[in-house]
This record gives C-alpha cells, sequence and structure tokens, in this order.
C-alpha cells in the first residue's frame, strides 16, 4: 500500500480553503441581501463550489457592515459558508 501524500487527503472544503488562503488584494464587498440568499441556496441544495467559495471569500475578505442590509447579508453568507463546510467535509 502506497502511503496517502497528504494533499490527497484533504477534504474538498479543505482544498478550497487553502486556494482561497486568508490574504488578497483584491477588494471583495458585500453582496446584496437577494445575492447572499442565491449563493446560499446553491451551497445549500446544489453543493455548488463555486457558490462556496464566494461566500468563503466574503466571509475572509470583506469589510464589515456599514449598515442593516449589509448585515443581513453578511449573515447569510455566513450561513452558507458553514453549510459549505459541512457539505463538503471541512
Amino acid at each position: 500500500m502506497r502511503p496517502v501524500d497528504e494533499p490527497e487527503s484533504y477534504s474538498t472544503y479543505e482544498k478550497l480553503s487553502r486556494r482561497i488562503g486568508f490574504y488578497t488584494k483584491d477588494p471583495v464587498s458585500i453582496p446584496s441581501v437577494d445575492v447572499a440568499k442565491r449563493l446560499l441556496n446553491l451551497v445549500k441544495l446544489d453543493n455548488n463550489l463555486e457558490a462556496a467559495e464566494a461566500v468563503m471569500k466574503i466571509v475572509r475578505f470583506a469589510p464589515s457592515p456599514k449598515n442593516d442590509d449589509e448585515r443581513k447579508a453578511k449573515k447569510i453568507c455566513c450561513e452558507a459558508s458553514d453549510s459549505a463546510r459541512e457539505s463538503f467535509g471541512g
């Protein structure tokens, strides 16, 4: 039996998390509440990796919310990120 390379043992969530990292020079904005809800549905219902990546970037890199709509959208994105973690083995 061959030894498993560490990167091969990573879950999909861990691979995605490593690819995104914890620093970016590119600005990331908080989406509208409607867009955040669509991202949540894509993650929860479709296990969509692109949507999971988008919400992870929003959670990690978007600035602090400045109004109620931004707070609500960021909260929805956090919920979607948590769902992605559960769905993709984080």
